[in-house]
């Protein structure tokens, strides 16, 4: 059902190859791109790398697919690099097109109707990181394993981080649509063990007060949940910035 991956022609960035894989989707029956980023001398190395997953991945590497500007994620890895010596692989797992809404949401909207989010969470842990796991030479382990996302794609990340801890402990959550449910304010508040995951919360000044206050409400409820001395949680509210 994995068709064979392949090397992406229109772009391999720098220090950075960009492989395409189909993976089955076994609630909404059909194979889902996969684009997995590697470092350049990935065939010629040994080591095993901590892995990034990303929503949105056709947002991630090129204008090409992007749906706005692409998010230039190859450019940053390798200023990262450059400056820390750290590799990673990325996995960016294609959004769902017109169903991305309902597919980035665990709670049901009345606009939207009912949610995917949970469905897309156990294809992420139950198929996408197995396989990555299996065919590519990663640090499996939850320390190792990173989660980002971007507006809806930060609910879904948020929702990861409160029932798949234990798979994934670190979270760059950027944007985030909390406004889309008040479900998430309340399963936060009512979680408990967050201390073992690392977070990092950013939501631009510029986006609108909806955007801004469920950000700033959420800093309220997470702030309560991490034990400061760990250094495991930061909230930036940049005054400037924009979605």
């Amino acid at each position: 059902e994995d068709s064979p991956k392949r090397i992406d022609s229109d772009k391999e960035p720098t220090g950075y190859n960009l492989i395409i894989e189909e993976i089955y989707y076994p609630s909404e029956r059909y194979n889902r791109t996969v684009r997995v980023l590697v470092p350049s001398d990935y065939s010629t190395s040994e080591e095993n790398y901590p892995v990034i997953y990303m929503h949105d991945g056709q947002n991630l590497f090129s204008d090409a697919t992007a749906y706005a500007d692409e998010w230039g994620v190859d450019e940053s890895l390798q200023e990262i690099y450059n400056e820390y010596g750290l590799r990673f692989i990325v996995v960016g797992i294609d959004n769902a097109g017109v169903e991305r809404m309902k597919e980035y949401s665990p709670w049901s909207n009345d606009s939207f109707g009912v949610a995917k989010g949970q469905e897309y969470a156990k294809f992420v842990i139950n198929n996408v990181k197995p396989f990555i796991d299996a065919e590519y030479r990663t640090k499996p382990d939850a320390k190792n394993t990173y989660m980002f996302g971007s507006s809806m794609g930060g609910l879904i990340s948020h929702y990861f981080m409160l029932v798949y801890a234990d798979e994934i402990a670190n979270y760059g959550i950027f944007s985030p649509s909390y406004g889309f449910s008040e479900s998430v304010f309340a399963n936060t508040q009512l979680s408990s063990g967050l201390n073992g995951v690392k977070v990092y919360l950013y939501m631009g000044g510029r986006e609108g007060a909806i955007m801004t206050d469920g950000s700033n409400r959420m800093d309220d409820v997470l702030r309560g949940k991490f034990d400061s001395s760990l250094n495991n949680y930061k909230y930036v509210l940049n005054s400037l910035g924009e979605h």
